[in-house]
């Protein structure tokens, strides 16, 4: 188990599609934030693949919007 604690840099993102208008539907603009975190746990599934667990403070902002382009990118520091 590791307790090292980290910055965790959150985005949501939302591209710019010509056609999203024309379907109707909105989507929210981009939004940054930033969260504290610790690492619970880090597993090497396989050579290529490694699973990180991490306990994020003020998780529940992480709502998901529900569209397919959604996408988080975490920037540990």
């Amino acid at each position: 188990m590791h307790d090292d604690m980290h910055r965790h840099e959150t985005h949501s993102h939302d591209h710019d599609h010509a056609h999203d208008e024309d379907d109707g539907h909105h989507h929210d603009p981009y939004v940054e934030d930033y969260f504290l975190g610790e690492t619970i746990d880090v597993e090497q599934l396989s050579p290529s693949l490694i699973r990180v667990v991490l306990k994020i403070a003020g998780g529940e902002r992480l709502i998901p919007s529900g569209h397919a382009d959604e996408w988080v990118r975490l920037a540990l520091t």
